[in-house]
């Protein structure tokens, strides 16, 4: 059987593989690290073309951080967990860190994948049962502004992070689907607005058309409205607003907020399948919230702190429970695991162990990043959580509460990543050849 290209395929296998993986893992979990919590360090990132962004922001730094080897692409996807995405990072590099030596005790990468997962599950177990539950009530939304205000203050809007966090609850009820960050550049943070309805940003094109127009009718359309330019050349004169219509680009949120339909042929154009478009919306639910400041990068490091005060409003809803930030879920959930680990006779205990030990590398980071002594900071708070029985009790470092439901996915998605990676024992490098 003959394969082509495979004289000039480069492959890593079984342990070696591993290791490699290992220590590249690393290397991009140590990169995020130091931004990790309030007090986290920022980061200057240079693209190739020279433009400069500066950010603590794990979803921003993994992005814009330029990696070719394949599992450090594989940890730079956004996690999709909205606020934590460092988090997960941090963790899964210390787990695959703690996994390194497993192997050499004859230990399979599975069965250290599954005493990752059983561990992770153990945890998730105990979280549910020291967490404390948030009252959600649309009159007193003061708890849900302190939950936000925690994720957004370690970020670059944090001058202004009462408003945002505001911004966030009060859109509580409406669905990502119909929400809009739009932005434009200039002015301050100050300035934003909540519009409810759909902002679309176009230029006028011809200065004489009419800058407000009241109870209009839209068409949405999909089929190019211009015609194909034909060889010769012709003369269009344009006499009115009738003669020139335009699009946008969100063209699902306009037909949902104008109570339209999305028309795909103009045999299909009728009365019936028009929107409409006043000072309100057929679908008040949808809302545009429009930012301002006084350059791009700011701009886009506001929207990602926004999306992330979102999503823990997001979560609070579907799980009003909260556990303490600072590092005391991890601190805590640390000590139990270690003690059921002695109860498992089987290989995984070791990975197990593992887990536990790899807890307690959040509160380490947050106490390190905050000028402390990490291994003082850590083992005084651990001592006080056992004899105070006070499991709210973690690294001073302007962290309050979390939803318990994005810490338990904080810990899921790092265990999965680390599965991930565990189970690749073959690395194929087309256009090398084979040593």
């Amino acid at each position: 059987l003959i394969i082509k290209d495979q004289d000039r395929k480069s492959r890593l296998m079984a342990l070696e593989a591993l290791k490699s993986h290992i220590m590249v893992a690393n290397a991009v979990a140590h990169a995020t690290r130091t931004s990790l919590g309030p007090k986290g360090l920022h980061k200057m990132m240079v693209d190739k073309d020279g433009d400069v962004t500066v950010t603590n922001d794990g979803v921003t730094i993994l992005s814009v951080m330029d990696v070719s080897h394949q599992i450090a692409q594989l940890m730079s996807r956004d996690d999709e967990i909205g606020d934590g995405t460092t988090g997960v990072v941090v963790l899964a590099g210390a787990l695959l860190e703690e996994a390194q030596e497993l192997p050499d005790r004859s230990i399979h990468p599975i069965r250290i994948a599954d005493g990752y997962e059983q561990a992770a599950c153990f945890a998730a177990e105990h979280l549910d049962k020291i967490s404390d539950s948030i009252l959600v009530d649309i009159k007193d939304t003061k708890p849900l502004i302190q939950t936000a205000k925690t994720t957004l203050g370690s970020k670059v809007v944090d001058n202004c992070y009462r408003q945002m966090a505001e911004i966030a609850v009060n859109q509580r009820s409406v669905d990502f689907e119909l929400i809009k960050v739009e932005s434009k550049v200039g002015g301050s943070l100050e300035d934003n607005k909540l519009i409810k309805g759909v902002i679309v940003d176009k230029y006028f094109s011809h200065p004489q058309m009419p800058k407000k127009v009241e109870d209009a009718k839209i068409v949405i359309l999909t089929c190019p409205f211009e015609l194909p330019k034909p060889k010769a050349k012709h003369k269009l004169d344009v006499t009115s607003v009738e003669d020139y219509k335009v699009g946008g680009p969100e063209i699902e949120l306009i037909a949902i907020t104008k109570g339209g339909q999305i028309i795909t042929k103009f045999s299909e154009l009728m009365a019936r399948k028009l929107g409409f478009a006043g000072l309100q919306c057929k679908n008040s639910r949808a809302i545009t919230i429009f930012m301002r400041r006084r350059n791009k990068m700011i701009i886009e490091e506001a929207k990602q702190s926004l999306h992330g005060a979102l999503c823990v409003i997001w979560n609070l809803i579907r799980d009003n429970h909260v556990v303490y930030g600072g590092g005391a879920a991890e601190i805590s959930c640390a000590l139990p695991v270690s003690q059921e680990v002695d109860k498992r006779p089987t290989l995984e205990q070791y990975a197990m162990r593992a887990l536990a030990n790899t807890l307690e590398v959040i509160p380490k980071a947050l106490s390190e990043n905050g000028g402390m002594n990490p291994i003082q900071s850590m083992t005084k708070v651990r001592a006080s959580q056992v004899k105070e029985m006070n499991l709210a009790l973690g690294i001073d470092c302007f962290v309050s509460q979390k939803p318990q439901l994005a810490k338990k996915q904080q810990i899921s998605l790092a265990t999965q990543m680390v599965r991930m990676i565990l189970k690749i024992d073959n690395i194929h490098k087309t256009g090398e050849s084979e040593e």
